[in-house]
């Protein structure tokens, strides 16, 4: 007899399983090892499926024949934020713990996935990790020892408020959450994109010194190019300027990070031997 399409599979025990926190926890905790298996077939699926067997098991404990549906299902195409990722799975299970049908737990999962990869890659991986980086190299440049243990504990913190934080919001808001994130997503990537680049613009101007001892006679009237010209613009416009065309070079022009690095040094040491800079 031929399989049915997803769409018609549904679960034979229908009895609902509730989950509780500690079975959540665990579901969150195995979610670390998520991309130990990564491939370029399925990419993320063997890691979410790792994650969630615990709580699987304990839905599907009274029908082993709903169990190898439930693990087929998950066993599909999933890629995420690593960081997020409890939110997509905490979905599955709130629908899963309800008995719906395999298509509608394949839904709520796969369309909680996008929207939040988005938002975080926009607020932990371009705007928490810089600020955390930032507020490290601050305290590492004054030569403060606690510097290493503060970017290490603090990124902890942060990753795990989100994914344990996730996971119970998730399950306890269920498919309702999913108009939220996509109500949502816009605005929340808007503002990290903000916050993100203000957190750039500052770092570059506390860490990119970049100066230049030029000076300009004309007649009696000496100028000093730096004081008198490019600070009376914008103090730290030498650095803003280097900083953009090398964005620029990376983004737009395909150079690699290592080259600019070389040839930035390379220039620094002729424009200083030529007193330029």
């Amino acid at each position: 007899m031929d399989a049915l399409p997803e769409n018609q599979i549904e679960f034979e025990d229908k009895t609902p399983v509730t989950l509780t926190r500690a079975d959540l926890n665990k579901v969150a905790w195995r979610t670390m090892l998520l991309n130990t298996s990564f491939n370029y077939e399925r990419m993320q699926a063997g890691g979410v499926l790792f994650a969630l067997l615990p709580a699987l098991k304990k839905i599907h404990a009274n029908n082993p024949e709903d169990l190898k549906k439930s693990l087929k299902l998950h066993n599909e195409f999933f890629n995420t934020n690593t960081f997020v990722v409890p939110g997509p799975l905490a979905l599955g299970l709130a629908a899963e713990s309800r008995k719906e049908p395999v298509a509608t737990i394949n839904a709520v999962k796969l369309a909680a996935m996008a929207p939040l990869a988005g938002i975080g890659d926009s607020l932990l991986w371009a705007t928490g990790i810089p600020i955390i980086g930032g507020i490290a190299a601050s305290l590492a440049s004054t030569g403060n020892a606690i510097a290493p243990f503060f970017y290490i504990l603090a990124f902890f913190l942060l990753q795990n408020l989100v994914r344990f934080g996730l996971m119970r919001v998730g399950y306890r808001q269920g498919i309702q959450a999913i108009t939220l994130l996509k109500d949502s997503t816009r605005m929340i990537t808007r503002a990290a994109t903000l916050l993100g680049l203000t957190v750039i613009g500052g770092l570059i101007a506390a860490y990119v010194s970049i100066t230049t001892p030029l000076v300009i006679h004309a007649g009696d009237a000496v100028v000093t190019v730096q004081k008198d010209l490019l600070d009376a613009i914008s103090p730290k416009l030498l650095p803003l300027l280097v900083t953009g065309l090398l964005f620029w070079l990376i983004k737009y022009k395909g150079a690699k990070p290592l080259t600019l690095i070389s040839l930035i040094a390379a220039i620094s040491l002729v424009f200083s031997w030529a007193g330029i800079l």
